[in-house]
């Protein structure tokens, strides 16, 4: 199972952007990454008039997509999927999943980001909080990262990986 970190705060807070400035320091540094995003108001993948999206019209209540490089799964389900669930079907073989929102997920380890003008303090249960990336001074029992310390939060996240595997 790998590890997995929820990087949440509030709607603009940088989550995003750390995540896809995180993602090429952690490939260098040898890991298997995964991202998944919560999307509270749902997406589509399908778009009309391509294959999958004709199989969708017509009542599949699964697709899969297959290329020598890639797989994408669209299925239909009535309720929300346990996350526990989707990670180990899905990430299996990766040593790190972060999580883009899913902060009210519990259980999970989460760094949180706190932006000036944008959140006020800290919205994570302490037991789950392992760090905070802010551009305020914030005085938390957990290591802070300013936005701009990629590597420094990196080394952070593979060590807990590290960790999480020994």
């Amino acid at each position: 199972m790998p590890t997995v970190i929820a990087i949440v705060g509030r709607s603009d807070s940088g989550k995003t952007t750390l995540i896809t400035r995180l993602l090429p320091e952690l490939k260098r540094r040898g890991l298997r990454v995964g991202v998944a995003k919560h999307c509270p108001h749902g997406f589509d993948l399908d778009r009309p008039g391509k294959d999958s999206w004709n199989f969708t019209e017509a009542g599949a209540d699964g697709i899969f997509l297959i290329s020598p490089e890639q797989i994408g799964l669209i299925r239909r389900v009535d309720r929300s999927v346990p996350l526990h669930l989707l990670l180990e079907n899905y990430f299996s073989g990766l040593d790190l999943v972060i999580l883009e929102g899913l902060g009210a997920e519990k259980g999970i380890k989460k760094v949180e980001m706190v932006r000036r003008g944008i959140s006020e303090g800290l919205e994570s249960a302490p037991e789950e909080l392992v760090a905070c990336v802010t551009d305020m001074e914030l005085k938390v029992p957990c290591p802070v990262f300013r936005p701009d310390e990629i590597e420094a939060v990196a080394s952070f996240l593979e060590d807990l990986t590290k960790r999480n595997h020994n």
